[in-house]
């Protein structure tokens, strides 16, 4: 986990309903057990920015999620028969199995719109997570889904006069 919850606490009071917590305080505990519990309808009810892993080793299953805006980036590469992710890419660099080519596609489109589109990063065998992402790894592979917010408020229309007299 890296980041912050700040309604960690609402969300423990919730989940203690539904769900064992051995340490209600432990934002970890909360989240992790929160999504496996609730699924992405819990990362909805989230308030906060990170970056989370949880392994589930009696189904061999990784499961990696990032908030909405991304603001704790991750990033992953897969061998073979492995996957590694750190919050930072030059880490990854040192395992054997990452290719440190130069991804061509992702200096094209720095080139062309000023950054790197989509899940690339500048080298072909370092992937990043897509803002509002949930990877998951086990026997299958690699999954990707993505999730929102619609359960937040509609965001409130106002005039730029209106706006500025509150």
């Amino acid at each position: 986990f890296a980041g912050r919850c700040y309604n960690a606490t609402a969300l423990a009071q919730k989940l203690r309903t539904k769900i064992e917590l051995s340490n209600p305080d432990h934002i970890v505990e909360v989240l992790a057990k929160g999504f496996l519990a609730e699924g992405y309808d819990f990362l909805k009810q989230i308030d906060g920015a990170f970056s989370l892993a949880i392994y589930q080793s009696s189904e061999k299953r990784l499961t990696l999620i990032n908030d909405i805006y991304g603001f704790y980036p991750l990033f992953y590469a897969k061998g073979e028969s492995a996957i590694a992710f750190c919050n930072e890419y030059e880490p990854l660099l040192e395992l054997p199995f990452v290719d440190k080519a130069i991804n061509k596609r992702a200096v094209a489109d720095i080139v062309q719109f000023g950054l790197v589109t989509g899940n690339q990063t500048l080298l072909s065998g370092i992937q990043q997570m897509p803002p509002a992402t949930v990877l998951t790894y086990d026997a299958i592979g690699i999954q990707m889904n993505t999730y929102s917010l619609q359960n937040h408020p509609e965001p409130i229309q106002v005039t730029l006069q209106e706006a500025s007299r509150q």
